[in-house]
């Protein structure tokens, strides 16, 4: 368990995303999560533009521009990057079974949307 200001929350992970658990979110239009919880959207101010070639085989990224990767370590490789612009923070509070609260930071962003 962690706090920010006087609320306690976990931070539940998996391959996609990160979850923020807090009880009783009375005053979600206040609520502010640090940024140092965020471990995969480092939004970096005046972050330039960058220019990437993904390649897919069978439907199923697998380079980076030139360099051929398994699919965890190319997920890896750019959550950074694209989370450097912030791609992939979700601000929206949802209540899950037992009336807890959720904000959630997801990753692989740029993957999943390739398969939209």
């Amino acid at each position: 368990m962690s706090h920010f200001g006087d609320r306690v929350y976990s931070i539940d992970s998996n391959f996609w995303r990160r979850e923020f658990v807090s009880g009783d979110l009375d005053d979600p239009e206040n609520l502010v999560l640090p940024e140092s919880s965020y471990q995969w959207t480092k939004i970096v101010p005046n972050a330039s533009s960058q220019k990437l070639v993904i390649a897919f085989r069978r439907s199923i990224p697998c380079r980076v521009d030139d360099a051929d990767m398994k699919f965890l370590s190319l997920v890896n490789k750019l959550n950074p990057i694209v989370g450097a612009y912030g791609l992939g923070r979700y601000a929206a509070l949802e209540e899950i079974e037992g009336g807890a609260s959720i904000l959630r930071e997801h990753g692989a962003t740029s993957q999943r949307r390739c398969f939209l």
